[in-house]
């Protein structure tokens, strides 16, 4: 073993819990609580419901500043979905709260506008991608993945970026956004929502699914 803990960054995703039905997240049962008792070794989940990736990348300078984060930790960061962005009134804003969420009912019509209007993915996707190569200038022991997908990421992303991509320890278990994958697999099956909630948060079979294939890349690194 050449690490001592998993150091993990994500949204709810990186938690087991869900929206609809109401079930509080928790790390038990999570893919990040899987992949650390398959390898036997000590997990810090430092997943945040409703983050984006300027908080993220915020809270892990922090981190690399502060020592929370070890020489000796394997550093796994799930980039949250891109368009999601940071407010200073609520943290987070994404598409969906134009109508509905936690936004007040006159702020809506602000992230409605506000996403016709000003959002440009190819801006908000590189500036993400600029986050990826900053935290892995600072850290030898990160690897990243992206919950939007890797093909977003490479249609979406510039040119130079998305090569540099390839000198990163980029370790992504999912070529599109994660609700669509266990949407797709449980559609597959017969059953449209086998691994997913309504809401779209993965299920404990849905963790268990993203859990071995992260423990099919991560493989060569933890043995």
């Amino acid at each position: 073993m050449k690490y001592n803990r998993i150091t993990a960054y994500a949204c709810s995703f990186g938690l087991h819990g869900a929206i609809e039905p109401d079930i509080p997240f928790v790390h038990e049962n999570s893919w990040i609580d899987m992949l650390g008792k398959h390898y036997g070794i000590p997990v810090d989940n430092r997943s945040l419901p409703g983050t984006n990736p300027d908080i993220q990348f915020r809270k892990i300078l922090d981190h690399i500043r502060d020592g929370i984060i070890q020489p000796t930790d394997f550093v796994l960061i799930q980039w949250t979905f891109v368009e999601r962005t940071y407010s200073e009134k609520y943290n987070t804003i994404m598409p969906a709260y134009h109508d509905d969420g936690p936004l007040d009912k006159k702020d809506r019509a602000g992230v409605e506008w506000f996403y016709h209007h000003i959002y440009d993915d190819e801006y908000y996707m590189n500036k993400l991608l600029s986050y990826v190569h900053t935290v892995d200038a600072l850290l030898p022991n990160v690897h990243h993945s992206f919950a939007s997908g890797l093909k977003r990421v490479i249609r979406t992303g510039h040119i130079t970026l998305k090569n540099k991509l390839k000198e990163t320890k980029y370790i992504g278990v999912n070529d599109i956004n994660f609700i669509f994958m266990l949407r797709e697999l449980g559609h597959s099956e017969g059953n449209t929502y086998r691994y997913i909630y309504p809401c779209g948060h993965p299920r404990v079979n849905g963790h268990r699914v993203i859990a071995d294939r992260y423990i099919e890349t991560t493989h060569n690194s933890l043995i």
